[in-house]
């Protein structure tokens, strides 16, 4: 890289704080434009919830209706953990040293 297109470190942070500076400043502008992205996001938001959730619905439910070697889970479809370390039992914080 030429040193023409080098950028320090003091420019750098200059930057990103004039950026910040902006940004801060941006719905004073632009209400109407804050307005409509903050109600965007809760929209999305709101979606994102509903999907987790039927995805969470939809994980209970194939566990629920298929045997103990099956189990579904949100990292790839099939439960990974061996069956040995399935059978440790449960140590709360309670329980430990």
């Amino acid at each position: 890289m030429d040193s023409a297109n080098q950028v320090s470190t003091l420019e750098a942070l200059s930057a990103a704080q004039s950026t910040m500076s902006d940004l801060a400043g941006f719905c004073e502008r632009n209400p109407d434009t804050c307005q409509t992205g903050s109600a965007a996001l809760k929209v999305f938001g709101q979606k994102a919830q509903y999907g987790a959730r039927k995805l969470y619905e939809y994980i209970v439910e194939v566990n629920s209706d298929s045997g103990a070697d099956e189990t579904i889970s949100v990292y790839g479809g099939i439960d990974t953990l061996l069956q040995e370390d399935k059978d440790i039992p449960w140590q709360g914080p309670e329980n430990q040293g």
